[in-house]
């Protein structure tokens, strides 16, 4: 299905190994199986369709046959190159962002951790997932050929999109994948050599809800609410409270407005 799509890749780790499904119930379920089992560095498993997908903190992901593109990746980067997950999360947010840009020309932007947006809607949601020490399972899903928002729109948070509706016609998932990958690829090795601070000025740029009202969790079962103001150096969203207080969020979501 894909693989006419390799001769042209430039690539040196993610998609170095491709795993094509018809249907299976999770793209990150079957990688993880993968990984455990040994295999290689940068496979990716893709698959049509997805009957269980999921999405940040157990939600359910919309995944129907050829609506979108669901894929998984499996990386282990070397003790102590990487810091922390939550940076290879913003790595995988700016690879989808900047495809998105470049190939369609939609204003995609990053809702911090790692959801992807365009014109405030979601298009795109990824899950990382560790499998051992220094082993990481990257989800990602995109919204692609939708004829309309289905009626499961009013469950999620922010209503979604698919680049179709945003384009007005549908895409071809083979580019796309290709982009994704070598995206990807790109994003990963830069985070390997010790370049996050470049990585991250780009989810700087183009960070969605900067100066928004949100609510986020506090760590001890509060919700609490301020104002967005960017991300620290780590990579952690700061918002400041009521209290004129810059707090550092480091895990859970900062909600915008009244739908996140």
């Amino acid at each position: 299905m894909y693989a006419r799509i390799y001769g042209r890749l430039r690539i040196s780790t993610v998609g170095r190994v491709l795993r094509e499904f018809e249907s299976i119930d999770s793209t990150n379920r079957v990688a993880r199986d993968l990984a455990v089992a040994g295999e290689a560095e940068g496979t990716v498993v893709v698959s049509v369709e997805q009957t269980a997908g999921r999405g940040r903190l157990g939600r359910e992901w919309i995944s129907p046959a050829g609506g979108g593109l669901y894929l998984s990746v499996i990386l282990r980067p070397e003790a102590g190159e990487i810091a922390a997950r939550e940076r290879i999360s913003i790595a995988a947010g700016v690879s989808v962002v900047q495809v998105l840009r470049r190939l369609y020309g939609l204003d995609a932007r990053l809702k911090w951790p790692n959801d992807v947006l365009v014109d405030g809607k979601k298009v795109c949601g990824i899950l990382i997932e560790s499998c051992a020490t220094n082993e990481y399972v990257v989800g990602i899903g995109i919204n692609t050929n939708w004829e309309k928002v289905p009626p499961q729109a009013d469950e999620f948070r922010r209503r979604p999109t698919a680049l179709s509706l945003e384009l007005g016609c549908k895409v071809e998932h083979g580019e796309l994948l290709g982009r994704i990958l070598e995206s990807l690829d790109l994003v990963y090795a830069a985070l390997r050599r010790g370049l996050f601070r470049a990585i991250l000025g780009r989810a700087r740029r183009h960070l969605f809800g900067v100066g928004c009202e949100v609510a986020f969790e506090d760590g001890f079962g509060a919700t609490r609410t301020g104002t967005l103001e960017g991300m620290d150096d780590e990579g952690r969203a700061l918002v400041r409270d009521g209290y004129d207080r810059l707090i550092p969020i480091t895990a859970g979501e900062v909600r915008i407005a009244d739908r996140t």
